[in-house]
């Protein structure tokens, strides 16, 4: 579980205990506000969803030096894996795909905040 600007790795919440995804900033993304401020409204537009399709967001620390945001942990492949394992996806599950997606999105966003997404 990779992205250019952050990592996920799997831990344990320590208050619950409960398997979670832990996403950190990089290094050298951590020493960019802007990057810093992305991750914490990819908290903000999360956290108060609840939906089968959509990663709950759980906590966010913004203080450390390596700023990360924890979340539900989901078992299984990532899309960026399976199109980097398979190639392009055909298009009756592309859309099956999409149409999930689309499903876990708010139904009225707040003006100005993104919608949440999965990282591929």
């Amino acid at each position: 579980m990779k992205a250019a600007w952050a990592r996920s790795t799997k831990g344990r919440h320590k208050d619950t205990g409960e398997t979670v995804a832990i996403k950190v900033l990089s290094p050298h993304m951590a020493k960019n506000q802007v990057m810093r401020r992305r991750l914490e409204q990819e908290y903000n537009a999360a956290r108060n969803l609840n939906h089968q399709n959509v990663v709950r967001a759980l906590g966010f620390c913004g203080d450390d030096p390596a700023p990360y945001l924890i979340m539900e942990f989901v078992e299984g492949q990532s899309l960026g894996d399976r199109l980097e394992r398979c190639g392009r996806l055909d298009e009756e599950e592309a859309i099956k795909l999409i149409t999930q997606v689309a499903l876990g999105l708010p139904k009225s966003p707040q003006p100005g905040h993104d919608p949440p997404r999965r990282e591929a």
